[in-house]
C-alpha cells in the first residue's frame, strides 16, 4: 500500500469487466460486459478483460451494425452472453439482473443482446 494509505482484501468491481478482441478494444467499446469475468460471457473470438474504464452502468456505445442491428437498449437474461443472444428468453429493460431471478441464481442480464425488441 502507499505510504499512510490502509489495503483491504477487496473484489474486483465486475461492473468494470468487458470483452473484447483484447483490452485495447474491451476498454475503449464498452460493448459487451462480462461481470461474471468469464471469457464464456462474450462472443465468439473475445475475452473478458477486467479493470477497464467502461462501467454496466454507464451508457455504451453504439456497436457497428453486423448484419443484424442490434439496439443498445436490448438487455436480456442468460446464464452468459451468448446464453441471453440465443434464447431471448426475458428481457430485463432496466439492465439490473434482478430482472433475471425468475429463472435462477445463474443468470444475469446482459446488455445489447441481438433480440427482437419490437414482438
Amino acid at each position: 500500500c502507499p505510504m499512510n494509505h490502509e489495503c483491504f482484501a477487496t473484489d474486483e468491481c465486475s461492473d468494470s469487466f468487458f470483452c473484447g478482441e483484447d483490452f485495447d478494444d474491451a476498454n475503449s467499446t464498452c460493448v459487451f460486459p462480462c461481470p461474471d469475468g468469464r471469457d464464456s460471457s462474450c462472443p465468439v473470438n473475445q475475452k473478458c478483460y477486467a479493470q477497464t474504464s467502461c462501467s454496466i452502468t454507464t451508457p455504451t456505445p453504439t456497436p457497428a451494425p453486423t448484419g443484424k442491428i442490434v439496439d443498445v437498449g436490448s438487455f436480456y437474461c442468460g446464464k452468459n452472453f451468448t446464453d441471453a443472444a440465443t434464447s431471448c428468453s426475458l428481457a430485463c429493460p432496466t439492465g439490473s439482473s434482478s430482472e433475471c431471478a425468475e429463472l435462477g441464481p445463474d443468470y444475469s442480464c446482459f446488455g445489447n443482446a441481438p433480440c427482437d425488441d419490437t414482438s
